[in-house]
């Protein structure tokens, strides 16, 4: 069984951090190609991996306030790639928002288009018939009328969702054909070593507080 994992990177970033605020846990580090390896037997006997996308965005909009944020970000990235997944990249928008105490208005950066990627890479890879199965590694309910939709459409193809830590919805769960969660000991179970060696011998510590 041919299996591809989609993964909304920024929903499963921000349960990270409400892991480490939850038990203090450090988990950023995360070995993303061992972690979603290790749900294949839950998904069939029979199941392999065949690709992975992460779809994130760089926030550019700190390049002058915290360039280091950004650069940690890039320097993940490469070692994702490393494992051969796909990354596809989304952009902050910037939009303008009145503070409600102060009645001043500011700026405020939203992450867009990832959800709209997801989608879109999912009905490519549907309709070239790449996969005969699709874990989707997200939270986010905006996905739930493409999944309806694949679902009446190729009725054949298995959707699944793997929720990361302090994420579930019901409605989700009743579109696809199994559902599983992301732990605490999963996290932790699945770290990158520090130092990260890449196969041209380079070596990429991990970054304080992760």
């Amino acid at each position: 069984m041919r299996t591809t994992f989609l993964i909304d990177g920024f929903n499963l970033y921000h349960s990270i951090i409400d892991l480490e605020r939850r038990f203090g846990s450090k988990a950023k580090w995360l070995d993303i190609h061992s972690l979603l390896k290790s749900y294949l037997p839950n998904i069939s006997r029979e199941s392999n991996l065949n690709s992975i996308y992460y779809f994130t965005a760089l926030r550019y909009h700190l390049q002058n306030s915290d360039p280091e944020t950004i650069n940690r970000h890039k320097n993940y990235i490469e070692v994702l790639e490393s494992y051969g997944i796909h990354i596809e990249y989304g952009k902050f928008k910037r939009k303008t928002v009145r503070c409600k105490v102060c009645n001043s208005d500011f700026a405020k950066y939203e992450e867009k288009e990832t959800d709209i990627a997801i989608i879109n890479k999912l009905w490519e890879l549907v309709i070239d018939n790449h996969n005969d199965a699709y874990v989707i590694v997200t939270g986010d309910t905006d996905i739930i009328p493409c999944l309806k939709t694949i679902k009446r459409k190729f009725p054949h193809i298995k959707l699944f969702l793997l929720f990361p830590f302090n994420r579930k919805n019901d409605e989700l769960i009743s579109l696809v054909d199994g559902h599983f969660k992301i732990s605490r000991e999963k996290y932790l179970s699945h770290q990158l070593p520090d130092p990260f060696i890449f196969s041209d011998g380079r070596q990429l510590s991990k970054p304080e507080n992760w």
